[in-house]
C-alpha cells in the first residue's frame, strides 16, 4: 500500500507529482529512476568525440541511428559506450538474460606487473584515440566483473588515466562467495573517490525518456 502509484491503475497520476507524498517510498523509487536516467544522458552525451576523432564518432552516430529506428522506443536504454574490454574468461553467474551467451568462468586476467604495464598501455591508447569518450568504457564483456580478485585495481588504473571510474554492473550479488561480497565493496568505496562525475550527473543532465541502462 506504500507504492500504490507505482503499480495501481488509479494511483498512476499521482506520479512525479505533488500530491504524491502520502506515498513517500514511491517518490524515493521515481527519484532513484531520475538519477539513473540522468546518468544515462551522461554516458551517451559523453561518447561524443567529432572533434578528436570524427571517423569512429560518425560511425557511432550511425549506430545510434539505425538502433533508433529498428528498436523504437527501447533504443533510448542504450549508452552506446565505446570500448569494453574483457578482464576474466567466460562468467561465473549465468543471468538468464544474458544478451551475450558467455561461457562459463575459466579464469582471469591477473594483475601482475606486466599485465599492470600492458593495461594502462591499452587504456591510454584508448584515452589518445577517444579522448574523453573513453570514459564511457567499462572494465567486462561476456563476464562477472567481481569474478577478477583483481578487477578493482584495474578500475583504479583507468581512473587515474581517464579520469573517471568506469560503468560497472555486478550480476550475481545474491549467489556470489565472500571475497565476491568485499569486492563489489572495495569498487563501491572507488566509485564514490569520482567526486567530478557526481557532480556533473547532479548539475548538468536532464531525465527525457523512460527506461535504465545496464
Amino acid at each position: 500500500m506504500k507504492m500504490l502509484p507505482l503499480w495501481r491503475g488509479g494511483y498512476l497520476k499521482h506520479r512525479f507529482k505533488p500530491e504524491s507524498t502520502p506515498w513517500p517510498l514511491a517518490m524515493m523509487w521515481d527519484e532513484f529512476i531520475c538519477e539513473m536516467l540522468r546518468h544515462r544522458g551522461i554516458l551517451r552525451e559523453e561518447g561524443e568525440m567529432s572533434t578528436i576523432n570524427s571517423r569512429f564518432h560518425a560511425w557511432r552516430e550511425r549506430q545510434i541511428r539505425r538502433c533508433n529506428d529498428e528498436l523504437g522506443v527501447t533504443a533510448a536504454s542504450v549508452t552506446y559506450p565505446i570500448i569494453a574490454f574483457e578482464l576474466s574468461d567466460g562468467c561465473s553467474v549465468g543471468c538468464w538474460f544474458c544478451g551475450l551467451s558467455a561461457d562459463r568462468f575459466k579464469g582471469y586476467y591477473e594483475y601482475s606487473e606486466e599485465h599492470a604495464a600492458l593495461w594502462r598501455g591499452v587504456v591510454g591508447i584508448a584515452s589518445e584515440m577517444f579522448g574523453s569518450a573513453a570514459r564511457t568504457g567499462f572494465c567486462y564483456w561476456a563476464t562477472e566483473p567481481m569474478d577478477n580478485p583483481h578487477y578493482d585495481r584495474f578500475l583504479f588504473d583507468y581512473y587515474q588515466i581517464t579520469g573517471r571510474i568506469a560503468t560497472n554492473n555486478d550480476g550475481g550479488p545474491d549467489q556470489g562467495s565472500r571475497a565476491h561480497h568485499a569486492r563489489a565493496r572495495t569498487v563501491q568505496a572507488l566509485s564514490h573517490r569520482d567526486k567530478s562525475f557526481l557532480r556533473a550527473e547532479h548539475n548538468t543532465s536532464r531525465p527525457d525518456s523512460h527506461g535504465v541502462f545496464a
